[in-house]
């Protein structure tokens, strides 16, 4: 549940415009304490409504607005304490959320974006669908589509669009999307205008919009209205919405599936569909699950026995385990000798506890590759379960002399030694699973079980510690390390 947030009075002082366009006079800094406290007051009121958890919510919100200032332009954020700033003034004043304080941050914009396009100039790096007379303003927004930090702040006239911005990065606190009216801007529509020099853009602190052209397709997919002109918009120009950080997986949820807006529908261009599957972005696998299925009617053979193959490994990530075992059914159907299939539907059928029909179909994986080491491995942990330790071994020990440098067959070995109290010989099979992956903590935890049954306490408290590291969440580490511990420090019984 959502609380009311705080209203930052500092913050907004700061960001108050040092003049009105709209007047004569400009505006003083000086205000008399009953006109700040006012202005404050109407501020803290207009931040303070209840935070939006739906897009039929987000929706209403909008209906709300005046419709006098229509056309409204949108931004999205993903935290909601942040100012709408340009990423320039974020790269001057070096942080994301640093307030601009500097009182030159004006002089500093202007001299940074000239420095910036003069030497984008001076090196050759025009767009080659640009010509070297390229407006200033044009190749400052080429600039920033490849990601440079420039003096344009990204708007778009589709608010559907703000609120996935607002929701997509840092679930875990509110987002907001601003409203800004379109004619608290000077829209750019001519040519002359657009041609001239950058600082003639930033010297009257007043605020410009352009709509760039279709230089890429994501400008199209965003609808994207470039605002610019001063480093910071004042808050008493835009309307904000708050978006609850609780609802933000739904919301994307309910604009992928009833919108189509997502990642790469709003980032449909090459680099766009890189950085939407860069390791940092979480993946939904029905997504593979989809395609394989799309996939599978397009193709015959070995080909479709490998999507089928495919879906099966992708249910069975999301533990969907009947319809993995169904998709591997039908792989094998169109490969008889298809031995990972086989490999793959005994895990599912070891995981439901189908030990018997798991052993055969390890058993023909092994038959129609007798090298298989990872299936020798899997064969020899469900006899395990079944307390066949001796064969269990003989397993693992096949998968090593396969594939010397197996760490989970070292391990399942030392595993089954240990329930044998073969402690010696185990603590060197998870010495050498240990060296072999050094960052999975199961191998200390067992190791660490192992020394504690010959009494070497301390060793195993010690390998307990490297678990938990490497696991915080490891609950049996931290349990068998206490009970190490107390070991340790009882007293010898008296003689």
């Amino acid at each position: 549940m959502s609380t009311e947030k705080e209203f930052d009075y500092q913050a907004y002082m700061r960001n108050l415009p040092r003049s009105d366009e709209n007047a004569s006079n400009p505006v003083k800094i000086n205000r008399g304490p009953e006109e700040r406290q006012k202005r404050w007051e109407a501020a803290k009121a207009r931040n303070s409504q209840k935070d939006i958890t739906t897009v039929a919510q987000f929706h209403a919100r909008l209906a709300e607005l005046d419709a006098e200032k229509k056309p409204f332009l949108y931004r999205g954020q993903s935290e909601s304490d942040w100012p709408v700033n340009c990423s320039a003034a974020r790269r001057l004043t070096g942080f994301a959320t640093n307030p601009i304080e500097n009182q030159l941050i004006d002089q500093l914009l202007i001299g940074y974006l000239e420095y910036l396009i003069g030497k984008a100039r001076r090196r050759g790096f025009i767009p080659s669908d640009l010509g070297a007379s390229t407006a200033d303003l044009e190749l400052m927004a080429h600039l920033q589509h490849q990601g440079a930090a420039t003096g344009l702040i990204d708007f778009t006239r589709q608010p559907l669009a703000a609120l996935w911005f607002a929701c997509n990065e840092s679930r875990d606190k509110d987002g907001a999307v601003y409203v800004l009216p379109h004619s608290e801007t000077t829209e750019i529509k001519r040519r002359d205008v657009l041609k001239k020099k950058i600082q003639f853009f930033y010297e009257e602190n007043g605020l410009w919009s352009w709509e760039p052209p279709a230089f890429g397709s994501r400008i199209v997919a965003q609808s994207s209205v470039f605002v610019f002109g001063i480093p910071a918009i004042p808050s008493p120009k835009m309307k904000k919405l708050t978006i609850s950080a609780a609802s933000k997986n739904s919301i994307l949820g309910e604009l992928e599936t009833a919108y189509g807006i997502n990642e790469e529908a709003l980032f449909p261009d090459f680099s766009g569909y890189a950085v939407a599957n860069s390791s940092k972005k979480a993946f939904e696998i029905s997504r593979t699950i989809d395609y394989w299925k799309e996939h599978v009617d397009s193709v015959d053979g070995i080909e479709k026995a490998r999507a089928y193959l495919s879906c099966g490994v992708a249910f069975s990530a999301i533990q969907e385990y009947e319809e993995a075992i169904g998709h591997y059914d039908k792989a094998i159907c169109n490969d008889r000798q298809y031995a990972i299939a086989y490999n793959n539907r005994g895990i599912i059928k070891d995981e439901l506890g189908q030990y018997d029909e798991a052993m055969a179909d390890y058993d023909e994986a092994i038959r129609i590759d007798p090298q298989y080491a990872t299936a020798y491995n899997n064969r020899g942990a469900t006899k395990g379960k079944l307390g066949r330790h001796e064969e269990a071994m003989a397993d693992y020990d096949k998968a090593i002399r396969i594939t010397p440098q197996f760490a989970e067959a070292y391990n399942n070995r030392g595993v089954v030694k240990v329930k044998l109290s073969w402690y010696e010989e185990a603590i060197a099979d998870f010495d050498a699973a240990i060296c072999l992956d050094p960052q999975y903590a199961d191998y200390y935890y067992n190791r660490g079980n192992a020394k504690g049954e010959l009494g070497r306490h301390e060793e195993a408290i010690a390998d307990y510690d490297e678990a938990l590291r490497i696991d915080p969440q490891y609950v049996k580490a931290r349990f068998n390390r206490e009970i190490a511990k107390g070991k340790l420090h009882r007293p010898s019984p008296a003689k």
